[in-house]
C-alpha cells in the first residue's frame, strides 16, 4: 500500500485492497486495511480431523476440500 500511495494511487478511491487473516498490523496501516478473519480454533480442529481419519484408516485417501467460514473486517471506507 506505500508504493501505491508513493505513486499517486489512492487507497480505498483508486483500487481496493483486503488482506486475509486479520493480522494486528491490517488496523494499524494508513488507511487501515479491510480483512477476513478466519478462526484459526477451526482451521486447526478440521485439519486435526482430517489428518485422524487418514491415520485410521491406514491408507492415503484422496484430497479433500474444506470451506471454513470467514467474517469480514471492514475498516476503511
Amino acid at each position: 500500500m506505500k508504493a501505491m500511495k508513493e505513486a499517486g494511487v489512492r487507497v480505498p478511491d483508486d483500487v481496493s485492497v483486503i488482506g486475509f487473516d486479520d493480522l494486528p498490523l491490517s488496523a494499524m496501516m494508513d488507511p487501515p486495511l479491510t480483512t477476513i478473519s478466519v478462526s484459526k480454533h477451526d482451521m486447526g480442529r478440521r485439519a486435526f480431523d482430517l489428518l485422524a481419519a487418514r491415520l485410521n484408516e491406514g491408507r492415503s485417501r484422496p484430497a479433500e476440500k474444506v470451506l471454513i467460514d470467514g467474517t469480514l473486517i471492514v475498516r476503511a471506507k
